[in-house]
């Protein structure tokens, strides 16, 4: 993504709410990995962290359990989320909405 902005590109972020941790964005994700999936309580967002970004996210979220991380596009809060686990790489997002878990899904996917 490098060069100057077009209307093409997104940045997705994922940041721990307490501000002080690091955060995670699109260059972490796997943007083939993004899909939209049935899980046990509904919709949810399937995505997987880069080899190199894992172990910190991994370390992020297992700081942080019962904690929300926000996550942004393009600037706009579409969720955050409560983590309830350690997250190892792949992780799942449940509770956007279906309209939502597209946006993110067709953003990154270009």
């Amino acid at each position: 993504m490098g060069g100057p902005k077009t209307e093409d590109d997104y940045l997705v972020e994922f940041l721990a709410v307490n501000m002080k941790e690091r955060g995670f964005t699109t260059m972490d994700l796997i943007p083939q990995s993004l899909s939209k999936s049935k899980a046990a309580i509904g919709l949810a967002l399937v995505y997987e962290i880069q080899e190199e970004s894992a172990k910190a996210f991994s370390d992020l979220t297992a700081r942080n359990i019962r904690r929300g991380m926000a996550i942004i596009l393009d600037g706009y809060l579409i969720g955050a989320p409560r983590i309830m686990s350690r997250i190892p790489g792949t992780g799942q997002v449940m509770g956007l909405s279906e309209a939502k878990i597209d946006r993110v899904v067709k953003a990154l996917k270009r």
